[in-house]
């Protein structure tokens, strides 16, 4: 679905796809695309099926209303620092609003978010939980690179897991350490929108090139995934965006299909 950036000659080429899995009944993933605002979002629900789904449906939600017209403007209300990049704000948005429909069988309902904003020459990213982006960018030898394909593209992951082992090694545990907490307690997630008033939230910024291409994913994909098909599948040239994405989540699903599964693809034409 290509659309032009307001304000510049940038042309950003975009598509998603979500399934619930073979093996599961709902699909707490949601994603969502504001092109006024050039915002991409993909959320994992959790704590309990339902109430994960309304979890992931609240964010992609609260992320349309900040960014629409009517809001994007607003004050922030004191939910971040003046000056925030509104990215942030709009995590803190969805948060509180979580956070205000947890009652009842929706306590505890939260959700892993990627989320993304295109302001050429940057590309502003916030992430909480274990939802992933990773971008793709040609131009590199592969004689020097040794993570390049052959036509000189890398893939390279933006964003960092908030799980328990990681957060374990960045706080000094060893490797070895490290590598133990996470076989005791594997995929122990760490940050979670909607759990806490008191989120923390990092924004990271990314040079954009022409040519770029950018993936956004839930943990459907990068648990039964590997780096090297994910690369393969979204490089083919051959197809259009839209076909990659369903290529891609169908793929996962016929590892396991234990989960749900959803992916965002994005181009700068």
């Amino acid at each position: 679905m290509p659309y032009r950036m307001p304000g510049t000659r940038t042309v950003i080429d975009y598509a998603g796809a979500s399934v619930t899995g073979r093996h599961r009944e709902i699909n707490e993933d949601a994603w969502g695309a504001i092109e006024s605002a050039s915002v991409f979002i993909v959320a994992d629900g959790g704590g309990g099926e339902s109430s994960g789904r309304m979890a992931a449906d609240l964010a992609v939600t609260s992320f349309r209303r900040y960014f629409s017209g009517r809001e994007a403007g607003m004050s922030q209300g004191g939910l971040a620092p003046p000056g925030a990049d509104p990215l942030a704000v709009a995590v803190l948005e969805a948060n509180t609003r979580i956070l205000q429909n947890a009652v009842g069988d929706s306590v505890g309902m939260g959700c892993a978010l990627i989320g993304l904003r295109l302001a050429p020459p940057w590309l502003i990213s916030v992430s909480a939980g274990d939802c992933r982006l990773y971008r793709y960018r040609r131009g590199y030898d592969p004689a020097t690179y040794a993570s390049a394909d052959e036509t000189g593209g890398e893939l390279r992951r933006l964003s960092m897991d908030d799980v328990l082992a990681l957060e374990m090694w960045r706080t000094g545990a060893t490797l070895d350490q490290a590598a133990e907490i996470d076989q005791q307690h594997p995929n122990v997630v760490t940050r979670i929108v909607g759990i806490r008033p008191d989120l923390d939230v990092s924004v990271s910024y990314f040079p954009l090139l022409a040519n770029d291409l950018y993936l956004l994913c839930s943990d459907g994909i990068t648990r039964q995934l590997d780096d090297y098909t994910i690369r393969a599948i979204i490089s083919n040239d051959e197809e259009d965006l839209s076909s990659r994405c369903d290529a891609l989540v169908q793929a996962a699903d016929e590892q396991v299909g234990a989960d749900n599964v959803t992916a965002v693809l994005l181009h700068l034409v």
